[in-house]
């Protein structure tokens, strides 16, 4: 739909003469366009690494089929999320990104014991059946952990648990896919592929390899208190550092696009003193930011929202705001919105005594909050509290 509307605009200018211009904002679209490109590199260069790290340690045949599983699971999950109503959205294309690199491990270690039991001798038939059956339990085990630690998200409460629902279900699916394809595919492809009679060629640097792991191992296994006295401190180093050092923020502030500057005037004031208020306050506003960076500025009089939808919408014509809509964050790397907005805070109040200036920054995020909020609003405080107490 952008894309059709991208392309009516630039026929403007032949229709109606070279001194149309126009411009577009709060394109919303190219979230999902740089989810999606980030979506497609890891896939496709995921596929080729891991073909290639395959061929380092196992035969052609076995890298191949077990490569070969990544986009057969990859698009059978995706189906199956169709049907489930689940769309390919930013939230859901999270989700992919986030299990792209689980999907092969089963088969990789499914494919590598079938292969072991064919270079000792067994039948193709034989060893897929054995190799496959053998790993059953330890494998299935391995998924369900991964989707265990998921599950949890299933059942989050409020909004955020609605917006962020799609991510469980889409690692858990594609798990699912991943296990089934392991144990029913992937051995037939195997004992079909592979020659049970060409024996691969032995890699000294694989073999230097193992001699190393060897030795460490040996030396792990003999000073076992010593093993388990430094694994327990890790553990306890990383639980610390995350408790004083680390911090967590769902949705960082840094690398906004947009922020909103909310103008209240004095009772009495007329939409066009409004507009003229906020004409000002914009031309003072564009100033002081690079026009290399700014989209553009919105200006609306006669309400203050967040958006079409805010419970919380205050409407009158001594109401208005300004919202400054910065190129992508991408493209800017070097600058922070907020330094603009923090600039404009502690300057324009002085300039503009007579209103009230508000400014905040619009997050990136799922909405937050309760599901139903009520403002109550009135001079008389006891009032407000008695209105409250019967709310609640």
């Amino acid at each position: 739909v952008v894309d059709r509307i991208n392309a009516y605009l630039e026929t403007l200018p032949d229709k109606y003469g070279a001194d149309i211009t126009y411009s577009t904002f709060q394109d919303f679209s190219r979230f999902t366009k740089v989810r999606l490109g980030v979506l497609t590199n890891n896939g496709i260069f995921g596929i080729i690494l891991v073909f290639l790290s395959l061929l380092m340690f196992l035969r052609p045949s076995v890298a191949l089929t077990t490569t070969w599983g990544l986009p057969v699971v990859f698009f059978s999950g995706l189906l199956a999320l169709y049907a489930m109503g689940i769309t390919f959205n930013l939230v859901s294309m999270l989700g992919f990104i986030m299990v792209l690199g689980m999907l092969v491990d089963d088969a990789i270690i499914i494919g590598e014991n079938i292969t072991y039991h064919m270079e000792q001798g067994m039948a193709p038939n034989d060893a897929a059946v054995k190799g496959a059956r053998e790993l059953i339990g330890p494998v299935t085990a391995t998924v369900m952990t991964t989707v265990v630690a998921f599950v949890p998200l299933l059942f989050m409460s409020g909004l955020i648990g609605k917006f962020i629902v799609s991510i469980p279900v889409v690692v858990i699916t594609l798990l699912v896919f991943s296990w089934l394809e392991s144990f029913l595919i992937l051995p037939n492809h195997v004992a079909h592929v592979t020659n049970p009679r060409r024996q691969p060629g032995e890699k000294r640097w694989l073999l230097a390899f193992e001699n190393v792991y060897a030795r460490v191992l040996g030396k792990a296994l003999d000073y076992r208190g010593l093993t388990l006295l430094v694994s327990v401190l890790v553990l306890a180093g990383s639980v610390v550092l995350a408790k004083t050092s680390m911090t967590f923020q769902l949705f960082p502030a840094t690398g906004i696009d947009e922020f909103v500057v909310r103008v209240t005037a004095p009772a009495g004031t007329s939409l066009k003193q409004m507009r003229q208020e906020l004409r000002g306050i914009d031309t003072l506003l564009t100033r002081q930011i690079n026009p290399d960076y700014l989209d553009a500025t919105l200006l609306t009089s006669g309400q203050i929202a967040k958006d079409a939808g805010d419970p919380l919408t205050q409407r009158g014509s001594r109401f208005g705001q300004i919202q400054v809509i910065y190129i992508p964050s991408t493209l800017r790397p070097d600058h922070d919105a907020l330094d603009d907005m923090y600039k404009a805070a502690r300057e324009l109040p002085q300039r503009f005594p007579h209103l009230q200036l508000v400014f905040d920054e619009v997050k990136q995020g799922p909405p937050t909050g309760r599901a139903l909020q009520v403002e109550i609003s009135s001079d008389d405080n006891a009032l407000n509290e008695q209105v409250a107490r019967r709310l609640m």
